[in-house]
């Protein structure tokens, strides 16, 4: 079965999971989602005046969060989540390129945990 799955480019639960987030993100990101979705999302460089490399980078600004529900909302975990992705898959313009590199990151990260 683990065979199959890595012949055929298959993400698990959790890997697909991870995949559909980070889509949603990108979507919200490149103005394909709804107004309500983009809304929760602030870059670091709108956060404050500083000019940090972090802000250059597209990194989102990640509000904290009072409770452990509170880390689960999106507006949390999807500028944290966003933000550990690397930087060449952060700055692609296309929604079907995206979806193909997130895949393969998703699966390097399966081969690097082993």
């Amino acid at each position: 079965m683990k065979e199959m799955h890595e012949e055929l480019k298959l993400l698990y639960m959790d890997e697909r999971a991870m995949y559909n987030f980070c889509v949603i993100l990108f979507k919200c990101l490149n103005n394909m989602a709804p107004e309500y979705l983009k809304d929760l999302l602030t870059s670091r460089a709108d956060a404050h005046n500083i000019n940090t490399r972090a802000a250059n980078e597209g990194e989102l600004h990640v509000p904290r969060a009072r409770t452990r529900a509170g880390e689960c909302a999106f507006y949390v975990r999807g500028p944290s989540t966003w933000n550990t992705l690397p930087l060449n898959l952060r700055i692609i313009a296309n929604l079907n390129e995206f979806k193909r590199e997130i895949i393969d990151y998703l699966l390097s990260l399966r081969i690097n945990d082993v």
